[in-house]
């Protein structure tokens, strides 16, 4: 099987074909440079709260968040929702992201609620994603796929 210069189906190169999601139980999340993930965090936007997000600068970026509210009857209103903060690392190093539930119109705003996770961006995968990775050397062609190298010809 000769896989050279070419993707795999279902497979994205260098990243996961789906971000993972994670909540308010999260505590601790592990990622590669360049990847991408989402942290979906419930909120009531019609109570005038809204979720931020703060992180240092240099291992991670974050996104605005966007709001999506739950089903609810059509003319209802106070039904609440989801903010969605896509995040993506950057470098390699370990940073806390921490989350305040907040008014933002407030001068001095007291949180409702608060949450930090600790995210370590290291270049060695932990788990069993799916992964695939190409290394040229010459005629060798190095495949590594969920954490498995295998040499191809």
């Amino acid at each position: 099987m000769n896989l050279h210069g070419r993707r795999v189906p279902g497979f994205a190169l260098g990243a996961d074909p789906q971000p993972k999601v994670y909540d308010q139980t999260t505590k601790s999340i592990d990622a590669r440079p360049g990847e991408s993930f989402l942290v979906a965090l419930p909120g009531n936007m019609t109570t005038g709260y809204e979720w931020r997000a703060d992180a240092p600068a240099g291992v991670i970026t974050v996104a605005k968040p966007t709001y999506a509210a739950d089903p609810h009857p059509a003319g209802s209103a106070g039904y609440g929702g989801t903010y969605t903060f896509a995040v993506t690392a950057i470098a390699l190093g370990s940073t806390t992201l921490h989350f305040v539930y907040v008014r933002a119109w407030e001068t001095a705003p007291v949180p409702a609620n608060e949450l930090s996770m600790e995210v370590v961006v290291d270049d060695v995968r932990t788990d069993n994603t799916r992964t695939v990775a190409f290394v040229s050397a010459g005629a060798l062609v190095l495949v590594a796929i969920g954490g498995i190298w295998y040499i191809l010809k």
